[in-house]
This record gives C-alpha cells, structure tokens and sequence, in this order.
C-alpha cells in the first residue's frame, strides 16, 4: 500500500520547497515564536522562514533525562511484530541539505528511515513508516510545528493533487513518552494505485525532543478496506513505541 509510506517523504519534499523558497534572499528575523498559532499559519516558504527559530530567551523543551540519542532503523520493532521491508525502506531525509533541516530547528541533522509491515497478511496487515532526524534540537514544540509545516508545503507541492490533510495537528501525551518530548498527530487523506480510485485516511504522527525528531506513518488493512476512521490515540501510542525502539543513547 504505497500510499501510507508518502508522509516521511512529503515532509522531505517540502524542505526541498524551503530550500528553493530561501536561496537567493536575506533571512528575516522571526517576529515571533517558532510555532505559535500553530502550523495552520503561513504555509509558504517566507512563513515559514519567519517563524522557524524560537523568540529570544524562549526556554529549550526536551528529553528531560539530560542523554542524548541517535536514531536507528533497527530489523524489528514493536516488540518483533514488524520486521524492516528492504524493499519499500528508505531514508527520506537523505537528499535534504543540513542548512534546510536547521531552518526547520534540527541542527548538525544526519537522517534515517524505514518502512516496516507485520507477519500477517491482508486483511489482518499492518503498517508501519518511519523517517527520523537527530541533532541538536533547541525548541521540540516548534520543530514540530514546522515539520508539519513543511509537510503541508510538499502537498502543495505534489503534482498529482491527492494527498489532503483533515484538520489541524493535535497534542497528544501517551504513557510512553518520557521527559518533555512533544508529540503532535493528524490525519491525511491519499489514494493508492493498488486499491483503485477509492481514497483512504492514514495517521501521521510527529515527534521531538531535545536530539530526535521521528515522523510515523501507520495503517492496517482492515482500517483501509473496511473505509474506517483510523485512531489518533492508538498512532500516537504506535510512535511512542516506535521511538523507544529506535533511539540508542549516545554514550560519549
């Protein structure tokens, strides 16, 4: 199912949009928070620009335990119930330039991603995309916000017209995020060209804390063949598990 594995990459493809919005002109210094009033705001290149870096003496959200991680696409994850398709897996981030991913509040940024799907077949498959960044990250709440803001910039940048976000992004806490990592989700409706015309909805999940970033991406098959409203809590629940199992304390 090609299309739950778009997001990861639509975000990338929207950095890419950042960067060709930014060459070539001064950057503006912020006239206010990096994410205040949310991603719903100014979508376009300069909106962005201007909003990206945290006003002066914001206070830095984060892990909370003082580590710093790395992020890893490991063969498993979810307690071995997903295994890594070496097919379909791909860093989305791997063309995007540091420069970029720093406008967006992930300094000295390296990349990994992976697309994961379960033992199971149709229709009791899952699903699951993960793309993720780490380095230095000063503000999680507004890198957030601009993740999602530079996914609405690579929809609007999609030639064919079919990704659509519903709503806006919401917080979500579940029990398994630590610290003060922040975690927003929303829904995108797309269309996938082994099931036809029939469009179906799939839960973006969006993660930061003071060194990771991670997009999620999760379906199953009985959600999208059965035209079900998909859970924001359990995909928020499902990227919680996700970044414990992907992130590996830098030790030195």
């Amino acid at each position: 199912m090609v299309g739950v594995f778009v997001l990861a990459g639509a975000v990338a493809a929207g950095a890419v949009v950042l960067t060709r919005g930014t060459q070539g002109s001064d950057r503006q210094e912020p006239s206010r928070a990096a994410g205040t009033g949310g991603p719903s705001g100014a979508a376009g290149p300069g909106g962005l620009r201007d909003a990206v870096e945290a006003a002066p003496g914001a206070t830095p959200s984060g892990s909370g335990d003082g580590k710093r991680y790395r992020l890893t696409a490991p063969d498993t994850i979810l307690a071995g119930t997903y295994r890594k398709d070496p097919v379909t897996s791909r860093d989305p981030f791997r063309e995007v330039d540091k420069q970029t991913l720093a406008i967006v509040g992930v300094t000295d940024a390296q990349s990994v991603g992976g697309a994961y799907k379960s033992d199971t077949t149709a229709p009791s498959l899952k699903l699951a995309n993960f793309g993720g960044l780490w380095g230095g990250v000063k503000d999680p709440e507004a890198t957030v916000d601009n993740m999602f803001r530079t996914l609405i910039l690579g929809i609007q940048a999609d030639p064919t017209g079919k990704p659509e976000l519903e709503g806006s992004p919401k917080a979500f806490r579940p029990g398994r995020l630590d610290g003060n990592a922040v975690m927003k989700c929303q829904k995108m409706k797309t269309t996938d060209p082994s099931l036809g015309a029939e469009s179906f909805t799939v839960p973006v999940c969006i993660w930061a804390d003071s060194s990771t970033v991670g997009v999620v991406s999760s379906a199953d098959a009985t959600t999208i063949l059965l035209h079900q409203d998909p859970s924001l809590e359990q995909a928020a629940d499902i990227t919680a598990r996700i970044r414990l199992d992907v992130r590996v304390e830098i030790t030195r």
